[in-house]
């Protein structure tokens, strides 16, 4: 199968996420002491380059989203690093971050509730033009119905409410609402997870030509493997919390050494009804966040574990002889 990868400019990383880890306390008795913690981001590292998409992957519940919310510092850190063009952004002051927010914007999954419902199309969009720049109310007009043509809305939409949008006609309002401050790093989270099959790869087609027009740096969240095949120039396999494999789009679909990418490449649907492949079906449910299994954490659900995979944790090393190809596994370690 042939791969569709964009021309971009791999010369610098725009974003650097060093160790993040991002822990939720529980909390019990009458003095709410914390007693545990959900490790829902646990130590992840990785880098995107300036131009690139990044597609971050994993199945429900492994950290992916809270991952993506923790380097925007949507959410506070429990600890780690996240540089953008170079600059530390948990150290920035108040008014640092605020200027962070026009470079760094997200679309979310669910577009409805991400949308004021008392707001017209217009004052959405124009809210964050209002909050971040200082332009004339006719300058913000014109930027606004500029935006909205980009993304595909009419000018007759400005005064609709969001819930007088189709599902793709919302997804579509909150990227004009994230594209209208010209940010230079987006993330797409689950962009088109809830919107209809029929219009999704619209959607899909419209992110690839607006990375283009604005040059945008994506780091796309989501756990359907044919979009992440179909828009992403490298991916990174996450579980419980951690990264498992990192490469190439390409790479990875060809060539995936980790058990856990192979499970979940097993399970795509091939276009093709005469074709056959194997499907790994994975053993027991997933460890909680909450106690990780010590070792290797996937090995409770690999059929290949060894003793050395309940005892020792495997770092992401670098395997690949032409191209970069990262793995934490034991079973690939010389």
């Amino acid at each position: 199968m042939s791969f569709e990868v964009l021309e971009v400019n791999l010369m610098e990383s725009i974003l650097e996420v060093r160790d993040l880890k991002k822990h939720f306390p529980i909390k019990a008795g009458l003095l709410s002491k914390q007693v545990a913690a959900v490790k829902a981001t646990d130590g992840v590292s990785f880098t995107i380059k300036t131009g690139e998409t990044l597609g971050l992957v994993g199945e429900s519940g492994c950290g992916k989203t809270t991952t993506s919310l923790t380097l925007l510092n949507l959410l506070d850190p429990t600890s780690g690093e996240v540089y953008f063009g170079g600059r530390n952004i948990f150290k920035m002051s108040r008014k640092e971050r605020q200027k962070l927010r026009r470079e760094m914007q997200i679309v979310f999954q669910d577009p409805f509730s991400s949308l004021n419902p008392r707001m017209t199309c217009y004052e959405l969009i124009e809210e964050p033009l209002v909050i971040n720049h200082h332009l004339k109310k006719s300058q913000r007009k014109e930027r606004v119905l500029q935006t909205m043509k980009k993304v595909g809305l009419l000018p007759e939409d400005i005064y609709k409410y969001p819930h007088e949008f189709s599902g793709g006609q919302r997804q579509r309002l909150g990227i004009a609402r994230a594209l209208i401050v010209e940010p230079k790093f987006l993330v797409a989270d689950e962009p088109v997870s809830s919107i209809d099959v029929s219009v999704r790869a619209q959607i899909l087609n419209l992110i690839k030509d607006l990375r283009k027009e604005f040059n945008l740096t994506i780091l796309l969240v989501s756990h359907d493997l044919c979009v992440v095949r179909y828009i992403c120039d490298r991916v990174a396999v996450m579980y419980l919390g951690k990264l498992v494999e990192l490469a190439t789009t390409e790479e990875l679909f060809n060539n995936p050494r980790h058990p856990y990418t192979n499970a979940l490449l097993s399970a795509v649907p091939i276009p093709d009804p005469e074709a056959r492949h194997k499907r790994i079906i994975l053993s027991g449910e997933p460890p909680t966040p909450i106690n990780p299994p010590p070792g290797c954490r996937f090995h409770p659900r690999c059929e290949y574990a060894k003793p050395i995979c309940a005892e020792v944790e495997p770092t992401l090393t670098n395997i690949g002889t032409v191209n970069e190809h990262y793995v934490a596994c034991h079973l690939e370690r010389k």
